[in-house]
């Protein structure tokens, strides 16, 4: 998996996505090309910008408090994807992957760093290369490749 994180260095982030908790990063070209790489992760996982922590899988919503209206639940959620907009025009400098723990470490240029951390021992993050239509799952104990169709 190292290589073909190896691989990815200097690609731009074309696209940033929030998926409830989850956050997806698009690389190199359009999202849905039929090329497109996109590195996806579960909670949980930090953004970090020159040394402190700008966004969280924690600071997402889920769901509404007592008495919100939909359109204030909608704000707060969508301040908190803001958070992590500095990534929409990063560009990849590394990518690491720990063998013990599968944790992932994107290190990206003006000092951001996105980084997963494993607590349970199933999927937290996968990598989808449309070009190859392969998806790697990574987790404790190995990587699980899949066709995507």
């Amino acid at each position: 998996m190292q290589k073909i994180l190896d691989g990815l260095a200097g690609k731009p982030v074309t696209q940033k996505t929030i998926a409830g908790n989850s956050i997806e990063v698009w690389l190199g070209v359009a999202p849905m090309d039929e090329d497109a790489l996109v590195i996806w992760a579960d909670p949980p996982w930090r953004l970090e910008a020159a040394g402190r922590v700008v966004s969280t899988s924690a600071e997402f919503p889920g769901e509404k408090e007592d008495g919100e209206s939909d359109q204030a639940y909608r704000a707060r959620f969508d301040a908190a994807c803001a958070a992590s907009d500095g990534l929409r025009k990063a560009t990849l400098i590394s990518a690491s992957v720990d063998s013990l723990t599968s944790d992932l470490e994107l290190i990206f240029d003006g000092e951001l760093k996105l980084r997963t951390f494993t607590v349970w021992r199933d999927e937290r993050w996968h990598f989808r290369d449309y070009g190859q239509n392969k998806r790697y799952r990574v987790a404790i104990g190995g990587v699980e490749i899949e066709r995507i169709d």
